[in-house]
């Protein structure tokens, strides 16, 4: 009788641990399968992150490279407005030249005139005094009459100085304007590689799993203009330049 009970308690153990280890398996395939599909979001998020990013990062790319060429039309128009007044300037400059010379020439040659009248005046050899006061007032008007346009010319060539020296300044301007993009372009770009090691951190993945681009971003330091030929060296080097969004990164977060 003692070892029928036993027996009956051997095979209530047994039914026992046969249900705990159904059981225990059936946790292990719920923990495998929760974690599968953890793993799963986890690389969806990774990529919807990575494709955000990517697209944020090209449009980035062809807006500076749109501002950039921009700036380098207008500088260009700038530079040719400035050596068109600068031809301009010279070509009333030896306008002026020619004219003052030959304005110092008819003076000389009416003073000759006046002289020779005045002489003969006094010599009497003159029948006519009244045509002659005529041809004195008429040398006297021509000689007024250059000498406005001398002034006229000096008036001209001062407004195409000033012009050029308006030009220059807002050529300065666009400089100045540039260089403070490429600035800002950098000081993004530096703060999107600490951004890319939060998210480093904060992503449940390996290493090996986290793309090289999101990382490996670095702050273009050579965006410097120094010169009238920077804005055509900055458009050589934009293919290979990034500058990504922190706000875009940081929603995402």
């Amino acid at each position: 009788m003692k070892l029928k009970d036993l027996q009956q308690q051997v095979e209530l153990l047994e039914t026992k641990l046969a249900a705990e280890a159904e059981k225990m398996a059936a946790c292990l395939q719920d923990n495998e399968n929760q974690a599968q599909v953890a793993k799963e979001e986890s690389i969806g998020r990774e990529n919807l992150l990575k494709q955000e990013f990517r697209r944020e990062l090209e449009a980035a790319t062809v807006a500076r490279l749109d501002a950039e060429r921009v700036l380098f039309k207008v500088t260009n128009e700038k530079d040719d407005a400035i050596k068109n007044l600068k031809l301009l300037e010279a070509s009333l400059e030896q306008d002026f030249t020619n004219l003052a010379a030959s304005f110092f020439s008819d003076v000389v040659e009416n003073q000759v005139k006046i002289d020779v009248l005045i002489e003969a005046l006094e010599k009497g050899n003159v029948t006519d005094i009244s045509t002659e006061d005529k041809d004195k007032e008429s040398l006297m008007d021509k000689q007024r009459s250059l000498e406005q346009l001398c002034k006229q010319l000096e008036f001209d060539k001062e407004v195409l100085h000033q012009d050029i020296m308006k030009l220059s300044t807002e050529k300065e301007n666009l400089m100045v304007y540039a260089q403070k993009i490429c600035d800002s372009v950098g000081q993004l770009s530096s703060e999107d590689v600490e951004m890319m090691k939060v998210l480093r951190n904060m992503l449940p993945m390996s290493n090996e799993e986290i793309p090289t681009e999101m990382y490996s971003i670095v702050p273009d330091e050579s965006c410097e203009i120094t010169g009238e030929n920077a804005t055509t060296k900055k458009l050589e080097s934009s293919s290979n330049e990034r500058s990504p969004l922190k706000e875009v990164n940081q929603r995402q977060i």
